[in-house]
């Protein structure tokens, strides 16, 4: 008996990484959303009148910062994923996390 064996096309290949790239990105912006409401519940409160202090207060803190990286990192690499499949494949998994 002759038995097939799957041959898996560029396209697919490349799909099944955008997903995963996708999983990865959507993990780092959820972890990265977690951390920046840990920096900001650490501060006291903000005030409008002083936006800048404030400001200074944010890029001090480093949960508050190491979210913001997490959360561009996992934007840049949705773009990536977006860039490798479409759309309609990459986008649902935004909603993970």
């Amino acid at each position: 008996m002759h038995e097939t064996i799957p041959v898996t096309d560029a396209a697919t290949t490349q799909t099944i990484w955008a997903i995963g790239i996708m999983l990865l990105a959507t993990s780092l912006f959820n972890i990265g959303m977690a951390l920046q409401k840990h920096g900001v519940s650490q501060l006291p409160p903000l005030e409008q009148q002083r936006v800048w202090a404030s400001i200074k207060q944010l890029l001090g803190n480093r949960h508050w910062l190491a979210g913001y990286v997490a959360g561009f990192v996992g934007i840049t690499l949705n773009m990536l994923a977006l860039g490798l499949a479409d759309i309609s494949i990459i986008q649902p998994f935004l909603g993970f996390g």
